[in-house]
């Protein structure tokens, strides 16, 4: 029930899930800059895939995951005389990230995890492709903005963002990173989304 409130509000633009701590040290209008604690997430990569594409087959294998395809490290149930383990239900959280991996048709899609795990306690991913990982403390920049997030978005977005971080003489490294704060059944001019750039250490 609750699971389906939570559903029902994020049509409208109401978020209810857990993200990543972090503190803001700088708010420019739609622009930030963020320090974030180390936070887990579960992330696959898909090669050969464009955006759109990766976008979907990402979410698909990890919601799996949170959903249920796993092990549980703390429970077990008796069947048919032996102990076997129980699989657990991960909470949704926010946002979905996703950015460019090394090479130009390869991505990488990540959900945070809720903070009451670590990597001694999270679930095990019985897909293979599914990796759990610490993401350490790490400042990032921000642009916010709403609508929809294909392909030129995320250029056009990053585009602004890189000059918004020029004006500022903000050093940053790495590809783009998108995050998507609500689900896509989220009216559109409603949704929460954003491109980061992390700041060079």
């Amino acid at each position: 029930m609750f699971n389906m409130i939570l559903s029902a509000c994020s049509v409208v633009g109401v978020r209810a899930w857990e993200e990543p701590a972090y503190q803001t040290k700088l708010h420019d209008g739609k622009f930030e800059i963020r320090e974030y604690q180390p936070y887990l997430v579960a992330e696959v990569y898909m090669e050969g895939e464009d955006f759109e594409q990766a976008s979907g087959d990402g979410f698909r294998i990890l919601a799996d995951y949170i959903f249920g395809n796993n092990l549980s490290r703390s429970s077990a149930v008796q069947m048919a005389g032996k102990a076997e383990k129980e699989s657990e239900s991960i909470a949704m959280t926010a946002p979905v990230q996703m950015d460019q991996g090394e090479q130009s048709n390869q991505w990488r899609m990540a959900f945070s995890l809720p903070s009451k795990w670590n990597l001694e306690t999270v679930p095990i991913p019985n897909d293979q492709r599914v990796q759990l990982r610490e993401v350490p403390a790490e400042k990032v920049v921000v642009l916010q903005f709403s609508g929809l997030m294909g392909v030129d978005d995320m250029k056009e977005r990053e585009q602004q963002l890189r000059q918004w971080v020029a004006n500022q003489q903000i050093e940053v490294q790495g590809a783009v990173r998108t995050a998507r704060y609500d689900p896509p059944w989220t009216l559109p001019f409603l949704r929460k989304n954003e491109v980061q750039l992390k700041v060079k250490d």
